[in-house]
């Protein structure tokens, strides 16, 4: 997590923010901080806000998103329970084909 966070909600924040969703029965929570300014770096850079979240937001299932870039991390994260799903959206769409190459470099 960066050292001085950027504007937005803080994490306990969030995390209250994801309760109230909970108890309201939603389908997914999907985490973003990039609306706000942050500009995050390295590799699932989002994963420790989504395994904060994961934490209070009962049965809900947490997409964690962020410089998810090789099939490792992905399936880290989920073994590891920091999230239920990973968000994939610019490595797709720079290469439609990435989890199809993922897939074959396993095989």
């Amino acid at each position: 997590m960066p050292q001085k966070p950027p504007a937005g909600l803080t994490v306990e924040e969030s995390k209250w923010v994801a309760r109230e969703l909970a108890a309201k029965k939603v389908s997914l929570l999907d985490l973003s901080g990039n609306l706000c300014g942050y500009e995050g770096t390295g590799n699932a850079y989002f994963a420790p806000y989504a395994e904060a979240i994961k934490e209070v937001a009962g049965s809900v299932p947490v997409i964690c998103t962020g410089g998810i870039n090789d099939a490792e991390t992905a399936e880290n994260l989920l073994r590891e329970g920091i999230c239920d799903l990973v968000g994939l959206g610019r490595i797709l769409r720079r290469d439609p084909e990435t989890v199809n190459k993922w897939s074959k470099k396993r095989r």
